[in-house]
């Protein structure tokens, strides 16, 4: 909207535009756009492919709130939330799936294992989270939320992270050193992101539940494969992104220094 609002009408602000996702979509690339901030270096070739200047690209990692860069201490969140001090936690995105039947499989799947918690967060879903706990919320090791503003928390003291491949949350997993597994992405970006990221060996993806708690137990209980995910993972990081986008706009846009004159 920018770049066509400047050049209907001639204004002259900067337009800048942050992928928050690791591959490129056609949709990202606009016409006047003056600069992109991607995730990694992977995406530079694919948007010079299309024209963009390599001047006009860096490399920053994609913005997150500042918590997720903040130290935490997994023993008091699990005190906090009421979560078994030793046993692996598995969080699962259920308000990214949003229907009872897959997620009702998937906390059957993963309870079978009687050395784990599943935490399920709901988001705004009420009537899923309503279901949920009509249906497992009597397990001792079962934990439902609703939406959760501080989810940093609960990424803090998990031991792997089901979700969808979305690309601020698998971000924000990966802020937090945090395993994913990619439960049935849906085609197009989330697919690709979880391709890309799969490549890289920081997600795994899955399609169907059964194969999902064995994946989950495999990845947990081999150290030696734990440790090569959260490399993986690790190499990915780029802290800070959001304070190096805001730094390199502001070196663009401040106005010059006024010229110092000599007095007399």
């Amino acid at each position: 909207m920018v770049p066509g609002f400047r050049k209907r009408n001639g204004l002259p602000p900067a337009s800048y535009t942050i992928v928050t996702d690791f591959v490129l979509h056609p949709r990202w690339i606009r016409s006047g756009v003056d600069k992109y901030y991607v995730a990694t270096d992977d995406l530079k070739p694919a948007l010079t492919q299309r024209g963009v200047p390599a001047g006009n690209i860096r490399t920053t990692g994609i913005p997150l709130r500042s918590m997720f860069e903040e130290p935490a201490d997994p023993a008091v969140l699990r005190a906090r939330y009421g979560i078994h001090p030793s046993r692996r936690v598995v969080c699962v995105m259920a308000g990214a799936y949003g229907v009872l039947n897959q997620v009702g499989r998937l906390g059957e799947a993963l309870l079978a294992f009687d050395d784990m918690e599943v935490v399920f967060i709901c988001g705004k879903n009420t009537p899923l989270r309503q279901q949920i706990e009509a249906l497992l919320g009597g397990h001792p090791r079962v934990h439902v939320f609703g939406y959760v503003q501080a989810i940093q928390e609960i990424m803090a003291f998990s031991s792997c992270l089901i979700t969808k491949a979305g690309g601020i949350t698998l971000a924000e997993a990966i802020a937090m050193s945090l395993p994913v597994i990619v439960f049935r992405p849906l085609p197009g970006q989330e697919k690709e992101n979880a391709r890309y990221l799969a490549g890289k060996g920081a997600v795994e993806i899955v399609y169907r539940p059964e194969e999902l708690a064995e994946r989950i137990r495999g990845s947990l209980l081999d150290h030696g494969r734990l440790e090569r995910s959260k490399e993986a993972i690790r190499a990915l990081h780029r802290p800070c992104a959001a304070d190096a986008v805001v730094r390199d706009i502001w070196n663009d846009i401040r106005p010059p220094a006024e010229e110092t004159r000599p007095h007399g």
